[in-house]
């Protein structure tokens, strides 16, 4: 049985006497200089290896836009240095909405509005559809 356990390490040291503790292989490294790489994906270049994983925020307005927390999540997302945003789940019909907050597929022009943010001066994240 696994216990759950938090990532809690100071040091690559530190994680490398725990796994060796549990009898566990794995290796590990200090140098992150390989994430900084452009990487190919698909049809686009992304500037580095970091990602912002989807999920779905639930702060879409009622009818189906990006309210101003969903916008202020994706600006941070994109000024955070992520190579990579991949946008939340878009429902393409209303009651396909897994929540009142679920965005809409049907409010693109909001959709690439924050997309286009992304690749501001303050962001250089590829935004995929």
């Amino acid at each position: 049985m696994t216990t759950e356990f938090g990532f809690t390490y100071e040091s690559v040291e530190q994680l490398a006497a725990d796994l060796t503790r549990r009898g566990l292989e794995l290796p590990l490294s200090d140098d992150f200089s390989r994430l900084a790489r452009p990487v190919a994906f698909g049809r686009l270049t992304v500037p580095n290896r970091l990602a912002v994983q989807p999920m779905e925020g639930c702060d879409g307005l009622a009818d189906g836009s990006p309210g101003e927390l969903t916008v202020r999540r994706y600006d941070r997302f994109a000024a955070g240095g992520a190579g990579m945003i991949w946008f939340e789940a878009c429902a393409v019909a209303p009651e396909a909405r897994a929540s009142s907050g679920c965005t809409r597929a049907t409010r693109r022009p909001s959709v690439r509005w924050s997309a286009a943010r992304g690749r501001s001066p303050g962001g250089s994240a590829a935004i995929g559809r």
